[in-house]
């Protein structure tokens, strides 16, 4: 007997310490993560549901965004400006029409937009499922159904980009975790477009117009949502270049200019929110000392700063006149060259 008990204790020693080890690295394994947030977390609140949105608002900026390559790389050459220098691998064989695989200036800005539409599908999919959502205060409903409308306009613009750019694209509604598998083949334009201006007919009921808001500041408001949804509208609606190589429209057409034009008419309607600034100059010296326009005519402008190019723009000084290191003010300017028969 006392053999036997000797033996069971004998095993019994190392199997307990087996089991505290494993508890202890169980215990020590299920220490929260501090470099990242999880799914749950960034959407257990109000805060950080609205610093996600604002990560997405993020991707609309930068030199591989709005910051200097989608609006001063991609439509030049053009009728009206043209690209500095000879032709190469980067932003003049753009200007060129002599692309490449190989060329950063494309795969880059196409890789920000799909991360952008990722984050966006994100908050999509998780803000209505917050508790607050619908049980919330009555102000904090408020808010979160504005932050749904947003990321559903957000989500609009960075595929309106891709559809302008690159024609017919995968176009993943869902986040990537949810897809069973992540090479989506090339959707229909028409039928995208089609989405995007039903998910924009959505957002419109959710945030804002502009005099609504206490404070103002660069996020998406009720003018800017439909004045997306005229402009994807005329897109949906006008001649497009087609895989086939011909040009053409749908049959449908009239059923989006009429969408078109009834957008339109209500931010006529609405002057209080958007009108006409009666000074030209004003728009642009407001701009410059980061001030907003009080007449609302720049209805949606992406938010730009950090000093880096991951979050700031190239705007003004890119575009600029040439202006010599040597100077005041420092080297500038000259990336595009205005054309003669312009003026």
């Amino acid at each position: 007997m006392n053999k036997l008990l000797k033996k069971i204790a004998t095993l019994g020693i190392p199997f307990a310490i087996t089991m505290t080890m494993v508890t202890g690295c169980k215990e020590f394994l299920e220490v929260q993560p501090k470099s990242q947030i999880s799914i749950s977390d960034a959407f257990s609140n109000l805060a950080n549901a609205t610093n996600a949105v604002i990560g997405v608002y993020d991707e609309l900026m930068g030199d591989n965004g709005y910051g200097i390559r989608i609006n001063m790389y991609y439509p030049y050459d053009s009728d009206e400006m043209i690209v500095s220098g000879n032709i190469d691998n980067g932003r003049r064989g753009i200007g060129r029409y002599q692309l490449l695989l190989t060329n950063t200036e494309i795969r880059n800005p196409f890789l920000q937009l799909y991360r952008g539409i990722e984050k966006a599908n994100l908050c999509i999919e998780q803000i209505p499922q917050m508790a607050l959502y619908n049980n919330g205060s009555e102000a904090d409903k408020k808010e979160l159904r504005r932050l749904h409308g947003e990321v559903l306009t957000l989500r609009a613009q960075f595929m309106f980009e891709l559809l302008r750019n690159w024609g017919d694209i995968p176009a993943p509604f869902t986040p990537a975790y949810k897809q069973t598998d992540l090479f989506i083949p090339q959707s229909d334009r028409d039928e995208t477009y089609k989405k995007l201006i039903d998910d924009l007919k959505v957002a419109t009921d959710l945030v804002p117009w502009r005099t609504e808001i206490p404070v103002r500041n660069e996020r998406v408001t009720k003018g800017a949502v439909k004045a997306l949804r005229a402009k994807l509208a005329m897109f949906r609606g006008g001649y497009s270049l087609r895989s086939n190589g011909k040009i053409e429209r749908n049959a449908d057409y009239q059923t989006y200019i009429k969408i078109a034009r009834d957008e339109c008419a209500d931010l006529l309607a609405r002057r209080t929110d958007h009108t006409l600034n009666p000074s030209f100059e004003d728009i642009w010296r407001k701009l410059t000392s980061f001030t907003y326009d009080p007449a609302g005519e720049i209805i949606f402008e992406v938010g730009a700063g950090g000093s880096n190019s991951n979050s700031d723009s190239r705007m003004g000084n890119y575009n600029g006149p040439s202006v010599n290191a040597s100077s005041r003010y420092g080297t500038g300017g000259g990336g595009l060259l205005v054309l003669p028969n312009y003026f």
